[in-house]
């Protein structure tokens, strides 16, 4: 299943985070195989949160990442292998992740993401049950055909009515595949969920969920120990300070899961069981 995380303003909902949550408690939870993509030319690359200092120096080194995939699938190797060699192994379980580009020239970058993104998304289709994608804050022609392309768009708003009126009023969406995520969620405003769905109609208990601002974990992120954060709460008590941030990510993982399971019912047998895990961890 390919979902799209996405939002219209740029670090109000915490679009990357909530990804980056969502995954891992998918993998903990119901080890399942996955890939994080993302299509951001600066600012917000998954790396910083998932690679420590070192590690991200040496992305260059090995030559792996979405500009060697670019360019491998330009140059005509558009192979389940290759897609495993650019990638990097986070979890045992697994989650691969493909590194953002090292690229000078956002327009070159943009160019050729366009032309091949189409292929990544095939190959990430054959080889894992679940594509998680990081896309860039608002919209253009790219992102719209992402848009067409993904099994689902995770909309990530936050308690901010600009935000939201922004969305609501320029935007457009398919009913039929599209979620909303309130992130950075604080029960205690005055826009709390019930709230909102009263005040935004496209706003329903059925298809809008929250991911609670949670100190410890942006910490995790800044420290890139989100991994460990994960591991020890995952299973945390209810007097933890964690709990409601853990069970909310719990409860939209879960319909993620269920979805993915109705999805994976449609899917053509012969992408089944295509599976190429295992990036290139053990070089870093």
């Amino acid at each position: 299943m390919k979902v799209l995380f996405w939002g219209n303003a740029h670090g109000q909902a915490g679009t990357s985070s909530n990804m980056i949550a969502t995954a891992m408690m998918n993998d903990l939870l119901y080890k399942k195989k996955s890939i994080l993509l993302q299509t951001h030319f600066e600012l917000n690359q998954l790396e910083a949160c998932l690679l420590e200092k070192k590690k991200c120096e040496l992305v260059s080194d090995y030559h792996i990442g979405i500009d060697q995939l670019i360019q491998g699938i330009l140059s005509g190797r558009n192979t389940r292998q290759l897609l495993m060699d650019c990638s990097l192994t986070l979890t045992e379980e697994c989650i691969d992740f493909l590194p953002g580009t090292q690229a000078k020239h956002r327009d070159v970058y943009e160019h050729g993401l366009q032309e091949a993104f189409h292929t990544i998304l095939n190959l990430a289709q054959q080889c894992y049950e679940d594509v998680f994608i990081d896309g860039c804050t608002g919209m253009n022609q790219f992102m719209e055909q992402l848009w067409d392309e993904v099994d689902y768009v995770i909309v990530c708003l936050s308690q901010n009515t600009r935000v939201l009126n922004d969305f609501f009023n320029n935007y457009t969406y398919d009913r039929t595949k599209t979620l909303f995520l309130i992130g950075n969620y604080d029960k205690r405003s005055e826009l709390n969920l019930k709230n909102l769905c009263k005040r935004y109609k496209a706003l329903t208990f059925q298809n809008t969920m929250v991911i609670p601002y949670n100190v410890e974990f942006r910490d995790a992120m800044s420290l890139t120990r989100i991994k460990e954060f994960f591991y020890q709460n995952v299973y945390c008590e209810k007097e933890d300070d964690n709990f409601e941030f853990i069970e909310q990510v719990k409860g939209f993982s879960s319909l993620l899961y269920r979805l993915s399971e109705e999805k994976q019912l449609r899917i053509p047998d012969e992408y089944r069981y295509w599976t190429a895990l295992g990036g290139a961890s053990s070089v870093l």
